[in-house]
């Protein structure tokens, strides 16, 4: 077809140059004789030709490509086979965006395939786990073991695992942690960790980690990638921040006692599940007045803290629903406040009422004015959160379709 048309734009040349030479000029030009390329293929009987103008200038494969496209009144040739590349183009681009999204999965397909059984277990509880794919793996070996089983890391059919070593053994998880993709439970209490790998964060189904009586100091960062946490047990550790716990909203239990922890930061306003929250014997000096916004908190133990002064805000929290709360050994200096927690370790509804009354009188202005900029910090995080939310998509996008090659 492409010789044929080059042919004719040869044969024809003469009248829309002057001399023969390769045609660079528009189909729709016309020559000094006032004919434009379809008079002459008209003329000439060139059915081939014609027939091609009448496709856009597009081959059959093409034309036959363009089916299903709806055509619209009044649009010329040119405008109809423009229109109809952009529409390619884009379709294209959704297709190339398909087939990566299709490559990485099949990618981590591969991958899983790649981990294959590993070793020989050793451990009798891993070799009974191989032989009947439990999804529950219990394991305290507290006698003369120096090491854990390498096999345990290969048990991908896990949901549940307990592990428990003797003093000084288990100081780090490995990167193999990461091939037990199904993991919802992880406990590793008792043992001697120092630090997370970031291959825990792979663990997407998560829902509990407890690793309470370790040497853990600090939280792995991005730990809002492990979105499905529900309960945290990191009591008894070296912890000294909650920074990195400020994306996770799903959270219902968070255990922190026996820390080093001098202030809670964490996202009240998202943890709409939280029904106990206790972070005693730690080094907490004040509380976020966010804190009131706990509306599922059921069980709130702050006692043997540095706390001096209680937030009038905390008494949104709901006396109904509340039903434990410990503010023991706390330099509170609140006369009253101290008089009413002398009570007992739940005069939950006297002091709340009390906190409320704070609230109204001239002494809660100042608590007032900073929850009222509290409020502006949250519109703030917010439209932090969306810009970051579009600068993300816009790399994804920017990456999918334009990859390197």
């Amino acid at each position: 077809m492409i010789s044929a048309i080059h042919a004719f734009c040869l044969l024809k040349t003469k009248d829309f140059h002057g001399d023969e030479q390769e045609c660079h000029c528009s189909w729709d030009a016309k020559s000094d004789q006032k004919l434009s390329a379809h008079d002459y293929a008209k003329k000439s009987g060139k059915e081939d030709i014609l027939a091609w103008i009448a496709r856009g200038y597009e081959s059959e494969e093409e034309a036959e490509e363009d089916d299903g496209i709806e055509e619209i009144e009044g649009e010329t040739a040119t405008e109809r086979r423009k229109r109809i590349k952009a529409l390619k183009s884009g379709k294209e681009k959704h297709a190339f965006a398909a087939k990566t999204v299709e490559k990485e999965d099949s990618s981590e397909d591969e991958k899983e395939a790649d981990i294959g059984p590993g070793p020989d277990p050793k451990w009798d509880e891993i070799i009974a786990q191989r032989q009947s794919g439990q999804a529950d793996l219990a394991i305290s070996r507290l006698g003369d073991d120096k090491e854990v089983d390498p096999a345990l890391w290969y048990c991908k059919q896990v949901n549940n695992l307990k592990l428990r070593m003797p003093p000084g053994v288990l100081t780090s998880l490995p990167s193999e942690l990461a091939n037990l993709k199904s993991l919802t439970t992880l406990i590793v209490s008792n043992n001697s960790l120092k630090e997370f790998p970031s291959e825990i964060l792979k663990l997407e189904h998560l829902k509990n980690l407890e690793f309470a009586d370790n040497q853990v100091e600090c939280f792995p960062d991005d730990m809002d990638d492990l979105e499905n946490l529900e309960v945290i047990d990191a009591a008894r550790n070296k912890l000294t921040s909650t920074e990195p716990l400020k994306g996770l909203c799903n959270l219902v239990t968070l255990k922190l006692d026996q820390n080093k922890i001098k202030g809670l930061s964490l996202a009240y306003k998202k943890l709409t599940r939280l029904q106990t929250l206790s972070a005693s014997h730690n080094e907490i000096s004040s509380l976020d007045e966010k804190m009131g916004r706990l509306g599922a908190l059921m069980s709130l133990n702050l006692s043997n803290n540095n706390i001096k002064e209680l937030p009038t805000e905390l008494s949104n929290l709901s006396e109904k629903v509340l039903h434990h709360l410990n503010l023991d050994d706390n330099p509170i200096k609140d006369s009253k406040v101290k008089k009413i927690l002398e009570k007992g370790r739940a005069p939950i509804k006297e002091l709340i009422a009390h906190l409320e009354k704070e609230g109204k009188s001239g002494k809660s202005k100042k608590g007032k004015k900073k929850a009222a900029s509290e409020d502006e910090e949250d519109d703030e995080e917010e439209d932090e959160v969306a810009v970051e939310e579009v600068r993300l998509n816009a790399q994804t996008t920017t990456y999918t379709l334009h990859p390197k090659p």
